[in-house]
């Protein structure tokens, strides 16, 4: 009776020891990109994110992403005061096409997002995250 109990989490143990399962390659990209937010971003940026856990290994505030178009969300990070937002294809994004794992968008007063596609100009890179601000030709408000 024990050992049919102990063999499915020793299976899942071998499983997991070289971190191949896509849940643990997903953490470790998450820990990985919160951990260069953290060595990148000022002390006092927020966080806005679908997974807390980048801004937990960023060391930063953390504000949830809301399930939103791209305008929507550029109003609620500033209204929180916001000045990162992280979009993930691990996760629900207003992104289409997103032209890394994690796209990481700087807001500044005078970005906006606009109605439809939207152009970054990069501001970093690497092969996991891209970083980048609205360009100006995206950045009109809606109303």
């Amino acid at each position: 009776g024990v050992l049919l109990l102990l063999t499915p989490a020793a299976v899942d143990l071998v499983r997991a020891w070289p971190q191949r399962t896509p849940l643990q390659r997903a953490a470790s990209a998450r820990r990985a990109v919160g951990t260069y937010l953290g060595a990148h971003l000022d002390s006092a940026d927020r966080i806005v994110s679908w997974h807390p856990a980048l801004a937990i290994w960023a060391r930063r505030d953390w504000r949830v992403l809301p399930y939103d178009s791209l305008a929507p969300i550029v109003r609620y990070a500033r209204a929180q005061q916001a000045r990162v937002l992280v979009f993930t294809t691990f996760d629900p994004s207003p992104l289409r096409d997103p032209p890394r794992a994690f796209t990481v968008i700087l807001l500044d007063a005078a970005s906006g997002a606009g109605r439809g596609d939207i152009r970054l100009e990069q501001v970093d890179a690497t092969p996991l995250v891209l970083v980048g601000r609205l360009a100006p030709d995206s950045a009109r408000q809606d109303d």
